[in-house]
Formats: C-alpha cells, structure tokens, sequence
C-alpha cells in the first residue's frame, strides 16, 4: 500500500469510528456545538480572511476566471451568510430516530420508518470554502460524519475553517474526527475516496461536470450528484410583468457564478411585445449580454442571435440565453430537451399563487415549479437512510426578494432512481357497505396481503348513479363499517362521500385521494368482478387510469374483464406486487376462493326473518338488531 493510501485509509478510519459517536449525540449537544461553531467563526474572520487571501493570490497566480474567483472569496458578507447558515441548520429539527408511515400489516405487526444516520458521507468539491462549513454542518446536524475533499485552490482556507471546526467539537466533548478534512491536494486522494468500500458509506461531490462526471465513472459507493446547472425560468401567458422581472432579476444577477443562476428565459409569445422590452433593459443595465431567438432578436435589437449551443450553456457569468415560445408545452419540450434536469421555475398569472398551467407543469418530467410556490431551488441532501430532506437555496422567488437569508445546500441529486425507499401504496375499498359483512373483510384481508398496500382505507359510497338509494341511511352504515373494521388493526375509513349531496362519482373521490396523498403515492382501487364489467360507462371512466390502479376481485364462476377504456390511456395488466412501480395505470386481478354472500342476499335473508349471524361480524349483527335494520316490512 502506498503512503497516500496508508493516509486516506488512516484519516478515514479515525472518521468512521468518529461516526459512532456523533450518530449518539442528543439533538441538545449538536445543536450547542453548532453555536458554538458560529461563534468560532466570527470571532476568527481576520484568521479566515488572512487564509483565504493566501488562495485568492494564487488563484489569480493561475489565472482563475472572475466566476471561480467570486466562489472562492471569503469577504465579510461571505462569512456573515456562513454563520447564518449554521444558526439555520440549528433551528431545523433533529430528523433522527424520527419515524413516520407507521401502519399496520394484516397480521397485526406495526411497521414503519425511522431516519438514522448512514454513518461517513464523503464530499468532494471545487474552489467554494463556505461548502466546508455547510456540508460539515449538515453532516453533523443529520448525525453523520464526514470526510472533506476540497479544492487545491480553496485548501488554506478549507484547511483554516476545518481547524476551527475541530477545535469546537473537542471542546464540546466529542471526536474532532467527525468533521475530517483531507489536507493532501494530491488527486490520487480521490481515488482513493470514490472506492472507500466499508469506510464511506455514500459521496456527494460538487463542483464542475467533469469532476462529477470523473467520480460517477469510477465510484464503487452510491454517488449523490447532479451534473450541469442550465436553470429555466418560463414567463406564461398573463403572467405579473414586475413579478417575472423582479425574479429575473434576481435569479440572474445576484450571483453569476453558482449552478442555481438563470441561464435561459423563457417567455409565451402572448408576452414577448411587452415583457421583453423592459426586461431586457434591465439586464443591460446590469451588463448582462442577451442572446436570442429570431423572435427576441425583433424586439430586442441589441440581443445576438442564439446559436444551438447557446440553449445548452451553463454561462456562470453575466450572459443569459431568450427564447419566445407558443404556450407551456413548447416551453417543457425546451426544457427537457436542453435542461440538465437541475432548477426550472415558472412565473405565474398573479401574485396570489401558481397558474393551472404551471400547476399542471409540477406534474411534468421536466420538473418545471411555479415561483410563488418553490422557489428556484438547488437541494440539500440530509445523511438520512429512511429519506433525504431538501431545503430551497437559489434566488428566484418572493421569499429571496424581500431579504430573506439564504439557506444552506450541498447537493441536488438528478437520478430517480434515489429514493426514500419504496413507493407508498394505499388500497382503497369502496362500497355501499349495507350492510358490511364477512365477504368485505376477507376480501379486504385478502387483497391486502397480496398487495403489500401499507394503508387500507375503507370508502362507503355515496349515491350510485347505477344504484337505488340505499336501504340502510349513511349514518347506519358508517356506524356498522366502523365497528367491523376495528377487527383490520391500522385500516381507516375515508367517508368523504357520504358528504355529498346528489350522485357521487368515483373519480371526484380519486382526485380528492390524489391531492390529500401526492402524486407519487400508489393508490389501487379494490374493485369487483361485476363492479368493474361496468367500469367504462363510468363517468370520466379514460380518467381513471391517471389516478390509480384497478385491482379486481372475482367470485367463483366469474369472469375478470379486459380493463380496456376508450379512449386512451387503458389500464396495463400487472401484478399486485408490481402496483408499486407507478402511481396507477395498471390492474390485476385476484382470486380469493369463495367468501360470502352478497349484501343484496343477506338483505333479503334478514327481511324474511331467516339468521345470517354467520355472514356478518357479531358487532355488526348486535347494530342491525339494535337498530331494526333491514328487518320485515312492518
């Protein structure tokens, strides 16, 4: 082994075993060290100022450009939003041991979630000295250690803030090794870094595309990474002209040289006459060159023709790239064509809140947000094994614009294929339930199982469009499907239609399940064999398949029908256990075996007086007794 390696190897042991000990640390402890880190800091800025002078000589020795230059300064300003970050990272909650999404399986075992530490994050990144206190921070703050890779143009100052981030973990009682910085600017120490199986547990590096590039190549541990940063901002049709300028604006200039800056605007040709005007005399006047489609070239004289290239660029300096576009589809055809899937933000119609278009946008691949909303947002990533929290950085929204301070990021990762874990799902059931009866809970047992759905939730109906008016009124039902449903531990009733006045319809339920639970969850639809034969004269029936999967159920002797709506999207047939890998658009079909009778059968057995205490959950039998339900005419 060479002396590099024996280093590396050395430095990330003492982390790792580091590691331990801060993953014990009480929210109380971190968070007094993380104070106690804000003040070292400002009490220390003549040190850091005299360190990092030493890296602005030699980078301008190098001839390092203006934009790199610009990230690596530490000025006061530089240090006063360093220190704000720590006291910000303070004021989080502590996410470990948090759990959530506790629910109950059908065999009655609780399970859930809990966020824990994942142990040594390893962060490699470029010329930005204040990245060693904010990712340092959030490492620790998450419960986590870290070992530090910085730049060799930052290394005096990495190494000057690393030295009082030890200081302060040592005087606060735990292991200066959990903020390990490696001092060696030799690039063999990233090597060494990308394949610390069993020393590191995942990497963020962050800095120009081709060192992420490098690292993603030649990692043997999970890389948290995003590439490039050409960031969009879509002007719609009757959007606020001094809301989409000031946010121009702001997201353009305030700082050239970050990944999170503006590089292409696009605005709805509904807009161009006026808005590019005025927009365009503003960026001037800050000395921001405009380059520019046929369109933008008309109306802005002094913009330069856009060449293909300029729709791919990621300036980091004071160059922005327009194009006037037809409506918001071309607008996300543009981005995902030429975006780096980084931050792609939207200006609304009015100040009070996101346009439909730019609420359908949020739907899109392109990940376009309206600005009121999400702020142009570079993503924290939180050392969580259970998920990983972000929190909003860049410029671009009303919140920068009225002064707020800015918040501390590390990294947004572009993959899709980094989650939380799986996909939630939920199974919806819903019926008339009048009365509820063993067959229901069977079949509700029984699917759940063959789902692996994490949530059941119960759904009585309200007024079929296909159905008399039922026999037992709401009240009545719900009382009786409340009582046999505490025999399913962790199931729920929704009785939202019962709510309702007049005919209820399936997909108004489904979109108001949709919007209470997300657009990621997967819901799946318990249906019947007969229930669904009718399922495409259903009202808005081609709209059920964006909303959730269908799983059918059938009775012996009964056959399963081929889930095929006009018009398109149709249903793709699956398994249960496969509902997880999309929000909905899929069905399968389930055999249960025999289970017992219908309600219209034990509806009519009670009306003849005959027992049926052997269909229905004795507390349910006890009601109907109670309450003369279903009983002989009088």
């Amino acid at each position: 082994m060479d002396s590099l390696a024996t280093v590396f190897q050395e430095t990330a042991s003492r982390a790792r075993a580091a590691a331990r000990a801060i993953a014990r640390a009480s929210s109380g402890q971190k968070n007094a060290a993380l104070h106690a880190m804000a003040d070292r800091i400002d009490g220390a800025r003549s040190f850091l100022k005299a360190a990092n002078a030493e890296d602005l000589a030699a980078g301008e020795a190098r001839g390092l450009d203006a934009p790199m230059l610009d990230r690596l300064r530490l000025d006061d300003l530089a240090l006063d939003r360093m220190i704000e970050g720590l006291r910000q990272i303070v004021a989080l909650p502590d996410p470990v041991g948090a759990v959530r999404d506790l629910s109950y399986r059908p065999s009655g075992i609780q399970v859930g979630r809990m966020r824990v530490p994942l142990g040594v994050v390893g962060i490699i990144f470029e010329s930005r000295p204040n990245v060693t206190v904010d990712a340092a921070a959030l490492c620790f703050k998450s419960g986590n250690a870290c070992v530090l890779r910085g730049g060799s143009e930052a290394n005096a100052s990495n190494r000057a803030l690393a030295a009082l981030l030890g200081e302060v973990l040592e005087a606060q009682g735990l292991p200066a090794a959990v903020i390990t910085l490696i001092e060696s600017t030799d690039r063999a120490m990233v090597d060494h870094m990308v394949t610390a199986e069993g020393l590191i547990d995942v990497l963020i590096p962050r800095g120009g595309k081709g060192l992420i590039e490098r690292i993603s190549k030649a990692a043997r541990i999970p890389v948290l990474k995003h590439l490039d940063g050409n960031c969009h901002l879509y002007v719609d049709a009757g959007a606020d002209h001094a809301m989409a300028e000031a946010l121009v604006l702001n997201s353009k200039t305030h700082r050239y040289g970050v990944c999170n800056a503006l590089e292409t605007l696009l605005v709805h040709e509904a807009e161009a006459g006026a808005f590019l005007p005025r927009v365009a005399a503003s960026l001037e006047a800050k000395g921001v060159a405009l380059r520019g489609c046929p369109a933008v070239c008309a109306l802005v004289p002094s913009a330069t023709a856009a060449t293909e290239d300029d729709w791919y660029e990621e300036y980091l300096g004071p160059v922005l790239a327009i194009r006037v576009v037809p409506n918001l589809d071309d607008a996300m055809a543009h981005i995902a064509r030429y975006g780096s899937a980084h931050t792609d933000t939207s200006s609304p119609r009015t100040t009070r809140g996101p346009s439909a278009s730019s609420r359908r946008s949020i739907r899109r691949p392109s990940w376009l947000m309206p600005a009121p909303a999400l702020p142009m947002a570079s993503s924290l990533a939180w050392g969580l094994r259970s998920v990983f929290l972000r929190t909003s950085s860049t410029p671009g929204a009303p919140w920068a614009l009225r002064g707020s301070p800015r918040k501390s990021s590390l990294s947004m990762d572009r993959d899709k294929s980094v989650a939380s874990g799986p996909r939630p799902l939920i199974l919806l059931y819903g019926g008339a339930f009048d009365p509820v009866h063993r067959g229901h809970l069977a079949v509700a047992a029984g699917a759940w199982a063959a789902t692996g759905a994490d949530r059941l939730c119960f759904l009585p109906a309200g007024q079929s469009p296909f159905k008399a008016p039922g026999h037992a009124s709401s009240a009545h039902r719900l009382a009786m499907l409340q009582r046999a449903v505490a025999a399913l531990p962790g199931a729920e009733i929704d009785d939202q239609e019962l709510h309702r006045s007049g005919r209820s319809y399936t997909v108004e339920t489904l979109r108001a399940l949709r919007a209470r639970f997300g657009e990621d969850v997967a819901l799946v639809w318990l249906l019947g064999a007969d229930a669904a034969a009718g399922l495409p004269r259903w009202h808005e029936a081609s709209a059920l398949p964006q909303l959730a999967h269908v799983l059918v159920v059938a009775r012996p002797g009964t056959s399963i029908p081929d889930l095929e709506l006009a018009p398109e999207p149709r249903f793709q047939r699956c398994v249960p256990k496969a509902f997880r890998d999309a929000p909905g658009g899929r069905w399968a079909s389930l055999d249960l075996g025999a289970y017992p009778e219908a309600s219209q059968t034990i509806r009519a057995r009670l009306a003849a007086g005959e027992a049926v205490a052997d269909l229905l959950p004795p507390v349910v039998s006890s009601y109907i007794a109670a309450k003369g339900l279903y009983g002989p005419p009088a």
